[in-house]
């Protein structure tokens, strides 16, 4: 990685780089997996970190809603979730870890980082990042893979709750290069 800060934040306005020794590289987009939600899918999710692990060429990045994380005395009832806050970033990390090695970035969602950061004041994803020791996207952005002299640049966002796009900041992103 190029881009490198104490906690490993992407700055709005920065470009993560991402150097690969990879000719070939099998992009994997995660996103919208709700850990400890009623509706998580524990085996589609095994799947695709098999997938992951088995292919030599994947990288990965993380694009929010990662976990369910409903907070105590939230708007939502906390029987929404399978099983607790603290248990939902327990079981994806110990998912993840066959494949943390290919993580190109997490970012966080409506989800995670939103109820966190409002009820708690603490960005649940951001410290996921911290522990993983994986750079962290708090809104959306480029990053860019880097394989010898070609780049490969993409843009990744994760929208709001309610049906509001803040990936409308996309279509803003690909009109400035």
């Amino acid at each position: 990685m190029t881009q490198k800060t104490e906690n490993r934040m992407i700055n709005p306005g920065k470009i993560l780089e991402h150097n690969t020794k990879k000719a070939k590289v099998n992009l994997h987009c995660l996103t919208d997996i709700h850990v400890g939600s009623k509706v998580f899918d524990r085996s589609l999710f095994l799947k695709a970190i098999q997938m992951i692990d088995e292919d030599p060429n994947a990288l990965w990045f993380g694009n929010g809603d990662m976990l369910e994380f409903i907070p105590p005395n939230y708007h939502i009832p906390e029987g929404d979730q399978l099983f607790d806050n603290n248990e939902q970033y327990a079981q994806f990390v110990k998912m993840i870890r066959p494949i943390m090695d290919k993580c190109i970035f997490l970012r966080g969602g409506n989800h995670d980082t939103l109820r966190s950061v409002r009820l708690a004041g603490i960005d649940i994803i951001r410290v996921l990042c911290d522990d993983l020791e994986v750079p962290y996207y708090p809104f959306p952005g480029y990053a860019v893979i880097n394989y010898k002299h070609n780049r490969f640049t993409f843009a990744s966002g994760h929208g709001k709750s309610g049906a509001k796009n803040g990936d409308m900041e996309l279509t803003r992103l690909k009109h400035i290069s």
